[in-house]
Formats: structure tokens, C-alpha cells, sequence
């Protein structure tokens, strides 16, 4: 039986890390709008033993975001959707002040903007005043965090197809197919959660391999745990949704023509 409370959502978290994905799990199954900063404030209010930094959450949700590794929203009816993100401001309604960009993740665009996402998310226990205790009892450390399980293995398949679709939220999908085809050429393995660099050339081509530009002009994603594929936005003019284009493999990545949509 699936959580019916956030309380119950947090209760089996062993870190950060399974509490905000496992909250993100829930307000996607429940149809509902949020923001890094709202699954921060659950986590501190329901479960003040799990230690983490705010920033650090917001910068996982989005690379969850950007790498295809949350659910879909269903609407009831079969048809189902990835969440948009959705850029908003916050006006200072709370304590923190205006001015700061936060993203919303959300069903359909509208609600985004809807959304009331503007929370106060508590301090951590060690920045809080303290009030003096006799006796009061010893803190118990917390046990390591057992590892995370290990992403699909890409093993080199030769059956992938050599294109890259554009998704409906407007992002570039790069398939596992893909990628199984770039094992087999290159022999360099690969595991979901891996991470791949990306970057968009002057002449309508997009670079991926598995080590940074030197130069700093490549970005970071990371392969879908589960699906092994990467999906990220264009830099410049939004992709088509629908439209698909050519990979080419080499010892060295992948290139993407985007100079030619089909």
C-alpha cells in the first residue's frame, strides 16, 4: 500500500537523499505542484535527525529534473506527462527576501505559476536556541546510510537506434539504445547515474562524452538510474517537441546534428 502521509513518506528515509525523492514520488502521485524549498521545510518539520543543506537539495531536485529521473504525472485517464520546472521569484512573503529564483515543478504550466511556494523552511536543530536540560539524554549517532542501488548496466548492445528525440517538455532525449551502441564501439562502460558532458557546438551539433571540456564549456547530467538515458534543454532556441535527429558514434562520444530535424 502506497504512503497516504507525508509523515508516512518520511518515516523508512535513511538520509536526504531517499526523503526528498521520496517526497518528490508523493506530491507527483497526489497531482501536486512544489518546490525544493517545500519538500526542505517537510523534511525539517517530520524528520529533524536527517542532516542537510538546503542549496545542496535544490541542486539535486534539479539534476533529478534534468536527468529524466522523476515519475510522471497521471491525470486518471491513462495520459500521463513528465513535470514541467517552472521558474518563479519570490516576492519576500516570507523570511526569505525577494528577488531569489525558484523553480516549481508542476503538471501543467499554469499551475506552476499558481502555485503558492513561497515557505519558511525551518533551521536545522544545531541553529536553533537551546534550552537548558538536566539530565537530558545523549544523542545517538546516526548509522551510515546503506549505499544506493546500483543503476542499469549499459552493456554494448548493437540494436540501439542511432537518433535523438525532442520530448514534450522541450528537452533533447538521448535513448539507452544509444548509449548501448556507444559501449560496443568504445568499450568504455557505463551505469545508469553515470554522469556524461554535454556541449553545444557553433555549428549545430551537440558533444556528449564522458569526460569534461577542459575548457568549462561542457555541462554535466547525469543517465536516468533506470532508463539509462539522458535528457537536457537547448541552450539557445527551444527544441521542437517531435522532431528527431541523427547520432553519430566515435572512439571519443556522441554527436547530435541538430542541423537537420526529421
Amino acid at each position: 500500500m502506497a504512503p497516504q502521509t507525508i509523515q508516512d513518506v518520511l518515516s523508512t528515509a535513511t538520509d536526504w537523499r531517499t526523503a526528498a525523492n521520496a517526497l518528490c514520488d508523493w506530491y507527483i502521485q497526489h497531482n501536486r505542484c512544489f518546490s525544493s524549498g517545500e519538500i526542505a521545510r517537510e523534511i525539517r518539520l517530520h524528520r529533524s535527525d536527517i542532516a542537510f543543506s538546503v542549496r545542496t537539495l535544490g541542486e539535486h531536485m534539479r539534476d533529478l529534473f534534468y536527468s529524466g529521473g522523476m515519475r510522471d504525472y497521471t491525470d486518471g485517464y491513462g495520459d500521463s506527462n513528465y513535470p514541467m520546472q517552472v521558474p518563479r521569484t519570490t516576492q519576500g512573503l516570507g523570511r526569505t527576501p525577494a528577488g531569489i529564483e525558484v523553480f516549481v515543478y508542476c503538471p501543467e504550466q499554469a499551475e506552476g505559476f499558481a502555485h503558492g511556494f513561497e515557505v519558511d523552511i525551518p533551521a536545522p536543530p544545531s541553529h536553533r536556541p537551546q534550552r537548558q536540560q538536566v539530565n537530558a539524554p545523549q544523542s545517538v549517532p546516526a548509522t551510515s546510510a546503506p549505499p544506493p542501488k546500483s543503476g542499469v548496466t549499459i552493456t554494448g548492445s548493437t540494436n540501439g537506434k542511432l537518433t535523438a528525440t525532442v520530448h514534450a517538455d522541450r528537452r533533447l532525449c538521448i535513448s539507452r539504445g544509444t548509449f548501448e551502441l556507444f559501449v560496443h564501439k568504445t568499450g568504455r562502460p557505463l551505469r545508469g547515474g553515470d554522469p556524461v558532458h554535454i556541449q553545444f557546438t557553433n555549428d549545430d551539433k551537440v558533444v556528449v562524452t564522458l569526460d569534461a571540456d577542459p575548457n568549462g564549456k561542457s555541462a554535466s547530467y547525469d543517465l536516468g538510474a533506470a532508463r539509462g538515458r539522458v535528457l537536457f534543454p537547448s541552450q539557445s532556441q527551444p527544441f521542437n517537441p517531435g522532431d528527431s535527429f541523427t547520432v553519430t558514434v566515435d572512439k571519443d562520444g556522441l554527436t547530435v546534428d541538430l542541423s537537420n530535424p526529421q
